[in-house]
């Protein structure tokens, strides 16, 4: 993990425009437009909640995009109408989508806006013109825990209407380095490319808890049953326990994307993600989808998201 003041340095030594978001109680969130509009970090003092890549040097000079953070980016993943790629063997992120063109906006001392335009293809060919925004505002929560708020819109530039191709996916990334946990609603989940070992995965006070720690993949989904999702993880560091929680909408009924390839039907609203990397390389993803609505041409769809960071017991 990097400090506060470690990424600051960083990005002043890189000449990398960034805004600083800070709440009385001393909490703070980086954004810095040129990756993809990214949260690089936010906690409280010089404690980072957020995992940072320890290659970030390279991703500042455009040789990565991983950099880590909380970004946006497009469902589906994969598939025809994927923007990643049609099958897991062509995966590869649209350099259009991360780290798109954004730039900042509006500027103030706990938040700020960033807008960015991107043209991009699906898998199948359909082309795509949209605008993404990324609203940031962070704030103190009793007991000295932070409050971040996103939220993010997808408007369609284009002549045409969009059918329900496109939807917003936001994306937290956390170190894996200690080892924590993962909680998630108490319902039925499948698992994308791998599924966790058994023996990572309980059941305890009504919530799905999955181990998270380096070099071994597995990714679940799930189809929450309420109106509000809720996914926490959290970890023991020297400096005493972190926790943190997402918050975001969802509609049991609604059309999400993305969904592992072989199965039909519905997307899933909440996916969980450890990736196989060692080391201060690892890291697992909190990921949030917002319904995907058909958008008439210079029509919007918006959603929010709400990421509170404890301290402590």
């Amino acid at each position: 993990m990097s400090t506060r003041t470690e990424l600051i340095r960083l990005l002043h030594a890189k000449g990398v425009e960034h805004q600083l978001l800070e709440t009385p109680a001393g909490g703070w969130a980086l954004v810095v437009p040129a990756l993809g509009a990214r949260v690089l970090g936010a906690g409280l003092g010089e404690r980072n909640a957020l995992w940072v890549s320890p290659a970030l040097e390279r991703c500042l000079e455009g040789k990565d995009w991983n950099a880590g953070g909380l970004r946006t980016w497009l469902a589906p993943e994969l598939g025809p109408r994927g923007f990643f790629g049609r099958e897991e063997g062509d995966w590869a992120v649209p350099p259009a989508l991360d780290p798109g063109a954004y730039r900042l906006v509006e500027n103030r001392p706990s938040e700020t806006l960033c807008r960015g335009e991107c043209r991009i293809s699906s898998a199948d060919g359909t082309r795509y013109h949209l605008r993404i925004e990324r609203q940031a505002e962070i704030g103190d929560l009793p007991g000295g825990a932070v409050r971040l708020s996103l939220r993010h819109r997808l408007r369609n530039l284009g002549p045409a209407a969009i059918g329900a191709g496109a939807g917003l996916w936001s994306i937290l990334q956390l170190p894996c380095q200690p080892e924590g946990t993962m909680l998630l609603p108490d319902v039925p989940y499948r698992p994308y490319f791998s599924a966790p070992p058994a023996d990572w995965v309980s059941r305890q006070e009504g919530k799905l808890q999955v181990r998270t720690a380096p070099g071994r993949r597995w990714k679940i989904g799930q189809r929450p049953d309420g109106p509000e999702a809720l996914l926490v993880h959290r970890r023991q560091e020297a400096a005493g326990q972190v926790r943190v929680e997402v918050r975001w909408p969802v509609s049991p009924e609604a059309l999400y994307l993305d969904k592992p390839l072989a199965e039909p039907g519905l997307g899933d609203a909440l996916q969980a993600y450890n990736s196989p990397l060692d080391g201060r390389e690892a890291f697992c993803e909190m990921e949030c989808h917002a319904p995907a609505v058909s958008l008439a041409p210079g029509q919007e769809e918006g959603q929010s998201v709400e990421i509170r960071i404890h301290y402590g017991p």
